[in-house]
């Protein structure tokens, strides 16, 4: 049985005879301890729902809008307004929107650069951040210490490109460029 406040510490002294200086008498559980810590433990939450953290938001493009824009029509254009997984046009996609994926995330480090950016419709998009290894493995997610330029990307008709900045394919072919290479 715990006590909450002194004068029950010294009742509870009282009737088992113990002198006022033992341990128990002493121990943190008595003296009021308890309520105290729990009145502090209240104090605690009431401050910190009170005084939430400020986060400073992070800058979607730190080139600016303008320039994303831009960088994402020249994918859209080497695409040819497709999918680069499905072969979806636009106009079939879900909205008709397509979506510039980095492919290098952003998360990890990935830059606004034209071999980072693979057009996907929002189906494929959702699907390459619900599934990073089969992603990884097609290309359409790069690991962060990877240059997404020598990195080959499986597009819909089966084949593999590499991507460069110039908005082209800088390669194509029916082989994996790393096992091409090696």
């Amino acid at each position: 049985m715990l006590a909450d406040t002194a004068e029950e510490v010294e009742e509870l002294d009282e009737q088992d005879e113990l002198p006022p200086g033992t341990p128990r008498a002493l121990s943190r559980l008595g003296r009021g301890q308890i309520s105290r810590k729990n009145a502090k433990l209240t104090r605690r939450a009431k401050l910190a729902r009170s005084h939430a953290p400020k986060v400073r938001p992070v800058p979607r493009h730190p080139d600016g809008l303008e320039a994303w824009q831009e960088l994402r029509a020249h994918a859209y254009v080497r695409a040819g307004y497709r999918c680069e997984k499905c072969g979806k046009f636009r106009d079939q996609a879900f909205g008709g929107v397509l979506d510039g994926h980095h492919r290098i995330l952003r998360s990890r480090g990935g830059k606004d650069e034209l071999c980072n950016i693979a057009v996907l419709c929002r189906e494929c998009h959702e699907w390459c951040h619900r599934n990073p290894k089969a992603a990884t493995g097609l290309g359409f997610i790069v690991p962060s210490r990877a240059d997404a330029s020598r990195r080959g990307m499986q597009v819909y008709d089966g084949s593999w490109v590499l991507l460069d900045n110039n908005g082209n394919y800088a390669w194509r072919g029916t082989t994996k460029p790393e096992e091409r290479a090696a």
